[in-house]
């Protein structure tokens, strides 16, 4: 397992959340403007890429005080800086990528980081968003689930109907069913156990667990 984290520009991740997270073996990634969480975090990145458009100075000169690979990118391209960051994973051969700052106001952004994550182009083992409150998965074989009694986790196709689902430890149960594309039927299941599991035959799933037991 070679494992990256990726810092975007969206909501600041929680100190606790990334400290608990991150492991001394991680490549720390950052798309441009993630940057700015790494330095109010304290982390210090190992790569960063893009066009340096929404870094301020004062981050800049907290940067330099580092060794830390610089790719520079024009602020006009046809990739977003988060499509950059993921393509410099995948070619570096990164198997399990880790994502703060991937939700934030653009939702442009968002969706279009997620639907590149799951089509053909960038292939990895395990891709994880950690956002304040859901953890997001893409899944195209099997996930592990660890998790409180209560907890919602939903499951949405992407991309195409998502076959052969079956589940583990969630209230609503899944036996090779298939969840439709477009269909909601895969939202709001629960946790019953605390080791729960989901697998796809075929398709993509993005399952998001919502941490803290639902209302």
């Amino acid at each position: 397992m070679k494992r990256a984290v990726i810092f975007l520009n969206g909501n600041r991740p929680p100190r606790d959340l990334v400290f608990e997270t991150i492991k001394t073996t991680d490549t720390i990634i950052c798309a441009n403007g993630g940057s700015k969480h790494a330095v109010a975090l304290g982390v210090v990145p190992n790569v960063i890429i893009g066009d340096q458009d929404s870094l301020p100075k004062a981050t800049l000169r907290e940067l330099k005080k580092h060794k830390i690979t610089w790719i520079h990118h024009p602020k006009e391209k046809d990739e977003t800086d988060s499509e950059l960051a993921i393509h410099f994973a995948r070619e570096k051969g990164y198997t399990d990528i880790i994502f703060f700052g991937f939700v934030g106001s653009r939702i442009d952004h968002m969706m279009a980081t997620l639907l590149l994550l799951s089509s053909d182009f960038v292939l990895f083992d395990s891709v994880t968003i950690i956002d304040v409150k859901q953890t997001l998965h893409i899944v195209r074989k099997h996930l592990a689930l660890f998790g409180e009694k209560g907890e919602y986790v939903s499951l949405v196709p992407l991309l195409g109907d998502a076959k052969g689902v079956t589940t583990r430890g969630l209230k609503w149960k899944l036996r090779q069913d298939t969840l439709r594309f477009g269909k909601t039927r895969g939202v709001s299941n629960e946790i019953i156990s605390q080791h729960a599991a989901v697998s796809v035959e075929r398709g993509v799933l993005l399952v998001m667990h919502t941490r803290g037991k639902a209302p």
